[in-house]
């Protein structure tokens, strides 16, 4: 995608429309460990990451909250156009969204 970019030919590229990848593309991986990561938290870490991977786990599937309690998302995966309204962040995450 950078090279589409650097070259001037983004507009004529595959990812000039709505180009999305991640886990279950090869796109996104795991960084590596730090030394605080437990085996028992490796296991878990790679255990979750395969089932991304092949599609057997949904990352957004419900219930997710946002920081302030409210459900945001009931149950199966949203679409999308759902995923790219987000404009909160869910519970657990500490911060806040710039606007």
């Amino acid at each position: 995608m950078v090279r589409a970019v650097v070259a001037g030919r983004f507009s004529q590229s595959p990812y000039a429309t709505r180009y999305r990848a991640g886990i279950g593309q090869g796109t996104v991986g795991l960084a590596s460990f730090g030394g605080a990561a437990t085996p028992t938290i490796r296991r878990r870490v790679l255990a979750t990451y395969r089932q991304l991977r092949s599609g057997e786990l949904e990352p957004f599937a419900g219930p997710l909250r946002d920081q302030r309690g409210r459900l945001r998302i009931r149950g199966a995966q949203p679409s999308v156009a759902v995923l790219e309204e987000t404009d909160y962040f869910v519970q657990g995450v500490l911060g806040t969204a710039g606007r």
